[in-house]
Formats: C-alpha cells, structure tokens, sequence
C-alpha cells in the first residue's frame, strides 16, 4: 500500500496520539511487508511493516513490533527478537483510525556472515508497558528470501512512513 495514512496527533516519532484509544484487538490488525528499495543493485535489506487497523473503531499499537526471524514453531530455524533502534519508539501510543496504518522500519542487517535466510517472520504487538505482549503471534510474509545477521534492527511504530525508514537508511 502506498503513501502515508495519518494517525491522530504527531509529535514525537510520529503519529502518537492522546492514548484515548484502546490497545488493538489482535482480530482488528493485518499486516504486511514491503521492500523498500532505491535502486535495482540495493541490497534486499530495507523493508517496511505494515499494520492496518480493520476494525470500526480507533485503537492503538505500542512502541514497537516484537518480530522474530522465521516461524518460531520450527525450533530448528527460529531466531531470537530483532531488537529496536534506540530511541526508536514514539512518544506515547500511536492510534489507528479505522483502516488506517503505522509502519516499523525493518533492516536486515549488512554484516555478510552468520546470516539468516527466510521469507517470514514473526510478529506480535507489545502492550502498553515496554516488553509487554499486545497480541498472539502472527506470520507475515516478506516479499522475498531475506538474508538477516546479527545487525538486524527495527523501528517504533510511526504514521510516517519517511520517518521508519529514516532509522534503518542511516
């Protein structure tokens, strides 16, 4: 999906509202991914998730997405959490009118060792308290086989694409 969708407020990292809103309800949220490249010879490794609000009422996400590289049910290929760039998260809850998104920036990595190929990971929103889990784990596809190493990082939720994909280009 293309553009920037608004959330309510927007100071901070982006699109954080008044915390009026209710955390997501898990059945209210998709998600997707999408490559992000400048140019046909850029490496595969910058990427954007995406979380759409489906329900008919306003509701938040918290700081960031807890994302795990490949289907942690597949105790051979499961990775740990990516962890999130410092400073990453917004200033408070970002909240979603219905069929709105936010986005979290996902950078694979460039150390070219130790790495990790999939085409899935997996996600789960975090609560109000940092840490905190918001949802059940869900699968979301990566466009394509993603080579990840230990420089792999992630972004806070924002409403602003330009702002997630400001932290893993720089």
């Amino acid at each position: 999906k293309g553009g920037a969708a608004g959330g309510t407020g927007g100071k901070g990292n982006g699109g954080t509202g008044g915390g009026s809103a209710p955390a997501c309800d898990a059945l209210d949220l998709s998600f997707h991914t999408t490559h992000e490249k400048r140019s046909d010879d850029e490496d595969p490794d910058h990427f954007l998730i995406v979380v759409t609000n489906d329900g008919d009422k306003a509701c938040a996400v918290y700081h960031h997405p807890h994302v795990w590289l490949g289907d942690p049910s597949d105790h051979v290929t499961a990775r740990s959490a990516v962890p999130a760039y410092e400073g990453s998260d917004p200033d408070g809850p970002v909240v979603l009118g219905p069929g709105q998104e936010a986005y979290s920036g996902l950078f694979a990595g460039d150390i070219p060792m130790d790495q990790f190929e999939t085409d899935v990971i997996t996600l789960q929103t975090h609560g109000r308290t940092p840490g905190s889990t918001g949802s059940q784990p869900v699968l979301v596809d990566l466009p394509l086989v993603v080579p990840f190493d230990d420089g792999a990082r992630l972004t806070g939720w924002t409403t602003r694409i330009n702002t997630a994909l400001e932290y893993i280009r720089s």
